[in-house]
């Protein structure tokens, strides 16, 4: 088994590392901004942009783990499974699976029991995504409609990785000193 051989590109990595960092970010300033309101009652505009900070710096490890399952796929599988069209198969597997997580996050937020029933059907989700991702991939439209959402996404990476830089910087500082 040649390892080697299944590793993506940069230029492979950089589309999908883009729409994770845009589905993640978007999430986690999503419920910050839903908390906004509260915290500026009782918190200064420092102790928020902290808040911020923190949330940031989860958020690039978040999106470079999320990165890694992609890539272990790529390296693992054969490479007319995965790595042969690794951008779309890679955006449609991460995209599917943050949606799902997404709307598991949102369903703990308004249950008042916990949804055990949802936590019971992940495992029946997770196979319906794997199946979901072939499919996208096997239409011709949606693939290149996966890659070019893809392919644009990359813009909000101008923005993610020096705010993500600055806001570990911040965290490392607070920590270290």
């Amino acid at each position: 088994m040649n390892l080697r051989r299944g590793w993506p590109t940069l230029g492979q990595l950089t589309p999908v590392y883009a729409v994770i960092v845009v589905l993640v970010f978007s999430w986690s300033l999503y419920r910050f901004f839903w908390r906004f309101p509260s915290w500026a009652f009782f918190a200064t505009a420092g102790e928020i942009a902290v808040i911020l900070a923190y949330m940031t710096s989860v958020n690039v490890l978040e999106s470079l783990l999320v990165l890694l399952t992609p890539i272990v796929m790529s390296v693992l599988l054969p490479e007319n499974w995965f790595h042969s069209r690794f951008v779309s198969r890679s955006v449609s597997l991460v995209a599917l699976a943050l949606a799902f997580l997404m709307y598991l996050d949102s369903q703990l937020q308004t249950y008042a029991p916990f949804p055990l029933e949802l936590y019971r059907a992940a495992p029946l989700a997770g196979v319906a995504v794997l199946w979901l991702v072939f499919v996208i991939d096997r239409v011709a439209i949606l693939r290149r409609a996966v890659e070019a959402l893809a392919d644009r996404a990359t813009v909000f990476l101008y923005v993610s990785i020096p705010l993500g830089l600055v806001a570990v910087a911040t965290v490392l500082i607070r920590n270290v000193s």
